[in-house]
């Protein structure tokens, strides 16, 4: 097992849990929840959004701070979430259709009683596949150019189309990967990237990000403290400090 990765599955499975998960979330270690609730996991997906428990159920995990209640949304109605650790909120989805992941959205009550409809990037599958990964490890600078860095991207999906941005980045040696910009108050806490197996590339899609969003990577060093580094492939602002890059359209070209 790779350095980081949930440890769930062994635990879950055992047959003293299994009366206990049957119609319930998967079970994941309290110190696990904790790295998760920090930003501080490489492997957030692992926990957060949709996961099908040993009955084909879905559980749905979001990260959600300075909140009053938290809902799943789904076409034929919505399904309240409980505070589970932390800022991790949680809800059983009884799919219709077992086995399968519907299409939902996230629905915040904010502290002032107003309601904000949200995608919830955990939910969205990597980018990158084995063979990018392989063209990056043996491919030039036009390659991490083209792989790397922040690509707006779309998706459609039953519930409503689907904008955002990808954020992808190299980064060796480091315990966690996060983004952070004008669209999370400059606080990556909520908005931490998975590492991609074995590699040192990190990825996160964030939908609702678009073209203009400010933004930089933190990273979470081996002795335990946070240091924020532009994006080596990104397009940098001309009016912000030189740590801070700006999502452009695809194909956008600096001019040098």
């Amino acid at each position: 097992m790779v350095k980081g990765q949930v440890q769930i599955d062994a635990e879950d499975y055992a047959p003293h849990r299994l009366s206990e998960s049957l119609g319930a979330p998967l079970h994941v270690q309290p110190s696990i929840f904790e790295s998760i609730d920090r930003g501080e996991h490489r492997s957030p997906h692992a926990v957060l959004g949709p996961h099908l428990n040993v009955v084909g159920h879905v559980g749905v995990r979001t990260l959600q701070r300075e909140v009053c209640a938290v809902n799943v949304l789904l076409s034929e109605g919505s399904v309240p979430m409980r505070k589970e650790l932390g800022d991790i909120w949680v809800a059983l989805i009884e799919s219709k259709d077992i086995g399968r992941v519907p299409d939902y959205r996230i629905e915040r009550i904010e502290l002032d009683g107003s309601r904000v409809i949200l995608d919830d990037p955990y939910r969205h599958t990597p980018r990158l596949g084995e063979m990018e990964l392989y063209r990056l490890r043996k491919g030039g600078p036009e390659v991490q150019h083209h792989l790397l860095g922040a690509h707006p991207q779309h998706y459609t999906s039953l519930m409503g189309e689907v904008e955002g941005t990808g954020f992808v980045v190299r980064c060796e040696e480091v315990n966690a990967v996060r983004v952070c910009g004008d669209f999370n108050i400059w606080n990556g806490s909520s908005h931490a990237m998975r590492r991609l197996g074995i590699s040192w590339i990190w990825e996160l899609f964030i939908p609702g990000v678009g073209i203009g969003a400010k933004y930089r990577f933190e990273y979470l060093e081996p002795m335990g403290t946070w240091v924020e580094y532009a994006d080596p492939v990104g397009h940098f602002s001309t009016e912000e400090p030189d740590t801070i890059c700006v999502v452009q359209a695809e194909g956008f070209e600096t001019g040098k």
